[in-house]
C-alpha cells in the first residue's frame, strides 16, 4: 500500500491541523467562547412561545373553562400562542494561497519548510476567519460578501436582533410585540454601576423575570466603569462558570471581564460601539453544520486499513486522531474545516471555513443599552 500523502489529502489535512486551527480561531473571537454551539439538526425551524392577549369566552386560542354543567365560570384568562421561526445558515470562508515560487524555494531548503509554509498560511486564514466571525456576530445584517465580491447569506448579529424595527427569524416585532428585544438608553455622562443596574439590568429583569447571564461591551465602556468604581472592582481571573460553560477569563487568555453585582461584563473589541449587550445563552447560541467529523471518520478508516502493512504514516495519523479526540468529545464546539482546492496557476489554494448562525429563540432574552 502506498504511503499516505499528508499534504494533499483533505481529510488528513483537517485532522492534523485541527488543534492549531481551533486555537487560532478561538483566540481571534470572544463571543463564541461564551455561547454554546449546537450541531444543526434535521429540523431547522423552531417554535416561539408568546404570551397571548386575555381572551373572553370560547375562541380560537382555547376553550373557556366551565363547571360540570358546561356553564362558564371564569371566561377571562391568559393564553399562549406558538409561532414558528427559522434563521438561515451562513457559510464563512477564509482563503489561503501558497505561491508556487515560494513553495519551490522552500522545497530546495528541504526538511519541513514546505509543510511549515502551508501551515503558516492556513493558520493565518484560521485567525482571519475568527476575526470575521467575531465582527459579524455583532454587526451582521444577514448578508456577506464572498471572494468574488458577490452578496451571499450572512449572519444576523446582535445589533440586528436587538433592532425592534427588523423582522428576525421570519417574524415581525410589530405583529408580535413580545418578539422584541429589551432596549434601554443612557447618556454617556451618566454611566455608572448604579445607572447600569437601574436601566439595562432592571429593564431586562422586568421583561424576563431573571437576570442576564453576562454583559458584553467595548474596552472604553468596561474601562470607564472600572475607573468609576476604583478599587471596589477587580479584573476577573481564572475559570468561571458562565451559563453552562466553564470559561477561562483573564488578560493572558484575551478575555477580560469585571463583575457587575455577580454578572460578568466581558470586554470585546468587536462589540457594537457605545453599546452594552445583556445575554442569556440558554436562548441565544451558535448553530453549526458539522463537516469536520466526516474527515475524522475517513482518517480512522485509513488507519484501520493500514494496520499491519508497515505504512510509516499510520502512526502519525494515529497520533493526530488522539490529539483531536478532546476537541470532539464533551461540549459541542465549532471546528473550522479545511478544503484543498485545485491549483490556480502555480499556486496551491486552500479554504478554511465554517457553516454557522447565531440563533436567538427568545428575542427579549437579549438586552441592549445604547450610550448616547
Amino acid at each position: 500500500m502506498a504511503a499516505v500523502n499528508l499534504a494533499e489529502i483533505t481529510p488528513v489535512l483537517n485532522v492534523i491541523l485541527a488543534p492549531r486551527i481551533v486555537a487560532q480561531f478561538d483566540q481571534a473571537t470572544k463571543l463564541p467562547r461564551l455561547l454554546d454551539a449546537k450541531k444543526e439538526g434535521a429540523v431547522t425551524a423552531f417554535g416561539i412561545k408568546l404570551r397571548g392577549r386575555t381572551r373572553s369566552g370560547n375562541d380560537t386560542l382555547g376553550a373557556a373553562r366551565g363547571d360540570a354543567g358546561g356553564n362558564v365560570i371564569n371566561a377571562d384568562y391568559g393564553t399562549h400562542i406558538r409561532i414558528q421561526g427559522s434563521v438561515p445558515m451562513a457559510r464563512i470562508i477564509s482563503t489561503a494561497s501558497v505561491d508556487g515560487y515560494a513553495e519551490t524555494a522552500a522545497a530546495q531548503i528541504g526538511g519541513a519548510s514546505v509543510t511549515d509554509l502551508v501551515d503558516d498560511e492556513i493558520m493565518d486564514a484560521s485567525r482571519e476567519l475568527g476575526e470575521h466571525l467575531g465582527e459579524k456576530l455583532y454587526s451582521g445584517d444577514g448578508t456577506d460578501v464572498d471572494a468574488t465580491g458577490g452578496v451571499v447569506q450572512g449572519i444576523y448579529g446582535l445589533a440586528y436582533i436587538t433592532d425592534n424595527t427588523q423582522i428576525y427569524a421570519g417574524q415581525s416585532p410589530i405583529t408580535y410585540p413580545e418578539w422584541q428585544a429589551v432596549n434601554s438608553t443612557l447618556p454617556w455622562s451618566q454611566l455608572s454601576f448604579n445607572a447600569l443596574t437601574q436601566t439595562l439590568i432592571a429593564d431586562y429583569v422586568a421583561a424576563n423575570d431573571e437576570y442576564p447571564t453576562f454583559l458584553v461591551a467595548k474596552a472604553d465602556v468596561v474601562n470607564k466603569l472600572k475607573e468609576i468604581q476604583g478599587a471596589q472592582v477587580t479584573w476577573m481571573r481564572g475559570m468561571h462558570r458562565i451559563g453552562d460553560r466553564e470559561v477561562e477569563v483573564g488578560a493572558s487568555v484575551g478575555l477580560r471581564a469585571i463583575d457587575i453585582d455577580g454578572i460578568p461584563l466581558v470586554e470585546d473589541s468587536r462589540c457594537t460601539a457605545n453599546t452594552i449587550y445583556a445575554i442569556n445563552p440558554r436562548f441565544t447560541f451558535l448553530v453549526y453544520r458539522d463537516r469536520f467529523n466526516k474527515h475524522v471518520v475517513s482518517v480512522q478508516r485509513t488507519v484501520m486499513n493500514s494496520e499491519g502493512l508497515g505504512d510509516p504514516s499510520t502512526e502519525s495519523l494515529r497520533r493526530a486522531l488522539a490529539q483531536v479526540k478532546p476537541l470532539t468529545e464533551g461540549s459541542s464546539r465549532i471546528i473550522p474545516w479545511v478544503n484543498k482546492l485545485a491549483k490556480t496557476g502555480d499556486s496551491s489554494q486552500y479554504q478554511v471555513g465554517v457553516y454557522v448562525k447565531l440563533e436567538c429563540r427568545k428575542r427579549k432574552s437579549i438586552g441592549k443599552l445604547e450610550l448616547t
